[in-house]
């Protein structure tokens, strides 16, 4: 379950930026404004005249924005990564650290000690 405790959820923020290096030099850490929300890192292609151009974003998003990982529309891509930590979306290894928490909690509530 996201944000379970009930306190708000401090994420890193950046606007579209044109790699992961740029984002993290021009991030803000925010408290979101909705206690039912994750920390989210997107990269998104969009195809221009036979060229890709990427960006890359962080931020507070609900959490049914996280429901689909991939999104695939004419001519764009995108990647969505979701955490519920404090400033959890602060580098691209996030999404190993959300799977092991998945499969950890998966693993622990199918074998009780």
């Amino acid at each position: 379950m996201f944000c379970s405790s009930g306190a708000a959820l401090y994420c890193n923020i950046c606007e579209l930026t044109e790699s992961w290096d740029d984002c993290g030099d021009h991030n803000e850490q925010h408290i979101c404004p909705d206690v039912k929300t994750v920390c989210y890192e997107t990269h998104r292609v969009k195809n221009n005249s036979g060229t890709e151009d990427h960006f890359y974003q962080r931020g507070c998003g609900i959490v049914q924005f996280c429901a689909r990982r991939e999104r695939v529309t004419q001519g764009q891509w995108c990647e969505v990564h979701c955490c519920n930590k404090d400033a959890c979306n602060k580098s691209p290894t996030m999404t190993l650290n959300y799977i092991t928490g998945v499969m950890v909690g998966l693993l622990t509530a199918a074998h009780p000690f």
